[in-house]
């Protein structure tokens, strides 16, 4: 990430807040990115426990740059 925006300066990263995931705040980094892990949904039924594993982040493209 830190290498995309240094070589664009034209874009800003937009953190994603919890309320836009349903208020799953563990699910965010310190600086906003969502990432998941099988870990963050259990079942006791193992076919249903676990999902993929997810980074997703928002960038903002500044205007005039």
């Amino acid at each position: 990430m830190a290498a995309l925006l240094g070589r664009n300066p034209g874009l800003s990263r937009s953190p994603i807040e919890a309320h836009e995931i349903a208020g799953i705040a563990e699910l965010l980094t310190p600086l906003g990115e969502l990432r998941t892990l099988p870990c963050h949904l259990p079942d006791p039924d193992p076919r249903m426990a676990g999902l993929d594993g997810f980074y997703a982040a928002r960038m903002t493209r500044i205007p005039g740059i």
